[in-house]
């Protein structure tokens, strides 16, 4: 569950990104590699935070970091949860094109399979 809240959390900050205009590209990007560290155990019906950030981005592809704890981090008394790095990459518009015209045939003609 926490690697999920993880990447949710890397969406959503490349929708952010995304919407305001931040990036070198335009449409989708997908988790390439997500790596999880846990450090501690989280009890059940525990109120978290997660902060996620960019750490770089290089073409298609965007670095970011992000943590899961039970306060501001680097406050006194925070714990830590969970930290992650993700690799978000976006496809080359010329796949995307041509996978979506893939899907759309599928959709079109009986018996047409996506695999």
């Amino acid at each position: 569950m926490t690697a999920a809240v993880l990447d949710e959390a890397f969406g959503h900050l490349f929708y952010a990104l995304r919407s305001a205009g931040d990036l070198p590209f335009r449409g989708p990007a997908f988790t390439a590699h997500l790596d999880v560290d846990y450090h501690s155990k989280i009890g059940a019906g525990r109120l978290l935070l997660v902060t996620a950030e960019l750490e770089s981005v290089a073409g298609r592809k965007l670095a970011m970091r992000a943590t899961v704890t039970d306060g501001p981090p680097g406050a006194e008394g925070t714990r830590l949860y969970a930290s992650a790095g993700a690799l978000f990459v976006a496809p080359r518009p010329t796949r995307l094109v041509r996978e979506v015209a893939r899907y759309v045939w599928c959709l079109l003609v009986p018996g047409a399979r996506f695999d």
